[in-house]
């Protein structure tokens, strides 16, 4: 399990605590400090949820880059052929 799914599950078990007779019965900074914790938890949880959707966005980008990149190596070395073709053909016509 991710952190990030561990985060969640902490989430739903901290949301279902607060049902929980036990919970209830608890005293006020027992509550508080649970509800605190579940915030803390839930934040914690935002934020990978965040970073992941960044670190997907820069996958992306760097995917784009590599096929950019393999491209112009194609373009660059097919000049560079007709380049070398021409300088015989021109040998040859010269």
């Amino acid at each position: 399990m991710t952190i990030q799914e561990r985060l969640h599950e902490m989430e739903r078990q901290a949301s279902a605590l607060k049902t929980d007779p036990d919970y209830l019965r608890g005293t006020r900074s027992e509550r508080a400090l649970c509800g605190a914790i579940a915030e803390l938890v839930g934040q914690c949880a935002a934020e990978i949820d965040r970073l992941t959707a960044r670190l997907t966005e820069v996958e992306k980008a760097d995917e784009q880059r590599v096929r950019d990149i393999c491209r112009l190596t194609e373009e660059r070395d097919a000049a560079r052929e007709r380049v070398e073709c021409a300088k015989v053909a021109e040998h040859l016509n010269g």
